[in-house]
């Protein structure tokens, strides 16, 4: 049996996290107090790390860079308590 990767979309309001067979979990972008690029490079894709606070709960995902990414930071950096690293280290290496 292959594994089916969990998938995440955001709108403008809303992270969800989608997985086959599962419900649809949706976290208010409001509730990500962290969005921090890992050391980890897969298939030249950086991975991130994202922290959620739920009901005073971390809840922790490791995710991998996609081409909308870059407006995704930039919503999450709309909450000012949030920490946010740029997506691109001098503008050029994600």
């Amino acid at each position: 049996m292959i594994l089916k990767p969990v998938v995440f979309y955001f709108d403008e309001d809303n992270l969800y996290r989608i997985k086959p067979n599962g419900p649809l979990i949706k976290y208010p972008l409001s509730t990500i107090t962290e969005a921090r690029r890992t050391m980890i490079m897969i298939n030249s894709r950086r991975v991130w790390k994202i922290i959620i606070n739920q009901s005073g709960q971390q809840i922790i995902y490791k995710l991998r860079a996609y081409k909308n990414f870059s407006l995704f930071l930039e919503k999450v950096s709309e909450n000012p308590n949030a920490i946010v690293d740029e997506r691109y280290i001098w503008g050029i290496f994600e």
